[in-house]
């Protein structure tokens, strides 16, 4: 070619981009062949490019057109590429890195329990052209929950997502049956859309219902979810048993009977409320959880060391009644206050707790509330309601 023009158009530069090999976006002009001068002085089209690739910019539909016309303005060929320019935007998983509460998937109180995660994505422009093209393109996957087995709503093991006509979006759901054994396999999953090597990801959190008892094991069925995975967490110390549900108590240690010196932890440990100071009582769920469980341990500790068994001629502090302190040894403990007790006085600092409760209270300073906020993954817990 030697004379004439060619020419580029493209029908809308608001919806379709042209970029050259580095980068450089290509505008729409007429290449004189003959003089090699050119309308557009901009990045324009010429004799020697090779390669251009095209960029959408907002949803619609383009066309680029490429025409070399003769010294008469004659089109001798022509030929023309159109574009369909899609958005696709995540509904449910979210993209948000702060995990709001509409974010989370909680497993049921079914046997096996099921954990449906919800994947929707909006494609734009909605018509019935661009659905057409996409059906059976848009693919979703997302992380394993160790130990639980994935299905998919409509798409078996693939997760093809559907157009829903009703809510005007692709969706599928992904399906989660059985709870882990793991405390570990829950927590953020990846939930991916993949369309031609495009992909979008939204973050699911995975919880188990608190209070259900539907946990895999030898205890499922007797001891609550609660229980059986903070059991796992570093909230947890020593050994202990559940207890079951014991208004009022969160923990206890009979120092008497056939239990004496057993830890047992009731359904109180696994709310708020706990424990025989402020500071301690407004704990909540799993924090709650590690000082009621320290707290008995640390009166288990007490009977082993001082009692074993317990006698009640050596507590009897002065005739003021038991306060589960060996009289021998009181003076050498210390308390809440700082100050060691006094083996005359049941509640030696008169903070209205018996000198034993306030010794046992003493190691929940210990525990760091919200340390152990990333393995509670009950629901309701200190995740969940974030």
């Amino acid at each position: 070619l030697d004379e004439g023009v060619l020419k580029l158009m493209i029908s809308d530069t608001n919806v379709l981009a042209l970029y050259d090999s580095s980068n450089k976006r290509i505008l729409p002009t007429e290449y004189d062949l003959d003089t090699g001068s050119i309308t557009n002085p901009l990045r324009s089209l010429t004799l020697y490019d090779r390669t251009f690739h095209a960029v959408g910019m907002n949803p619609g539909s383009a066309s680029v057109t490429l025409q070399y016309l003769d010294v008469n303005g004659t089109v001798v060929c022509s030929d023309t590429v159109a574009f369909g320019v899609v958005s696709i935007t995540l509904v449910r998983p979210v993209v948000n890195s702060q995990y709001p509460a509409n974010n989370n998937y909680v497993f049921d109180n079914s046997v096996p329990g099921v954990c449906r995660v919800a994947c929707i994505a909006l494609v734009s422009p909605d018509t019935p052209e661009v659905r057409k093209h996409l059906q059976g393109k848009l693919k979703w996957s997302i992380e394993s929950v160790p130990g639980s087995t994935l299905t998919w709503e409509f798409g078996g093991t693939s997760g093809v997502a559907v157009y829903d006509m009703g809510y005007g979006g692709w969706r599928e759901t992904a399906i989660f049956t059985g709870l882990p054994e793991q405390n570990s396999s829950f927590g953020d999953k990846v939930a991916t859309l993949e369309f031609e090597g495009n992909t979008y990801e939204g973050m699911a959190q995975v919880f188990y219902s608190k209070d259900a008892k539907n946990h895999p094991g030898s205890q499922s069925g007797q001891t609550p979810n609660w229980y059986y995975y903070w059991s796992q967490s570093s909230a947890n110390s020593g050994s202990h048993t559940y207890g079951g549900n014991r208004p009022g108590l969160a923990g206890q240690v009979p120092y008497t009977g056939p239990n004496a010196g057993t830890v047992f932890i009731f359904d109180g440990a696994s709310m708020t409320g706990a424990g025989y100071f402020p500071q301690f009582q407004s704990r909540t769920y799993i924090d709650c959880f590690a000082s009621v469980v320290r707290h008995e341990l640390k009166h288990q500790s007490d009977y082993y060391a001082n009692w074993n068994p317990y006698s009640f001629a050596l507590d009897a502090d002065a005739n003021g009644g038991p306060d589960l302190l060996k009289d021998s040894v009181e003076s050498s403990l210390i308390g809440m206050d700082g100050n060691s007790y006094d083996n005359t006085e049941r509640d030696t600092n008169g903070d209205g707790v018996i000198d034993g409760e306030d010794y046992a209270s003493t190691v929940e300073n210990s525990w760091t509330v919200g340390s152990a906020d990333s393995e509670d993954w009950a629901s309701p817990g200190n995740n969940s309601t974030k």
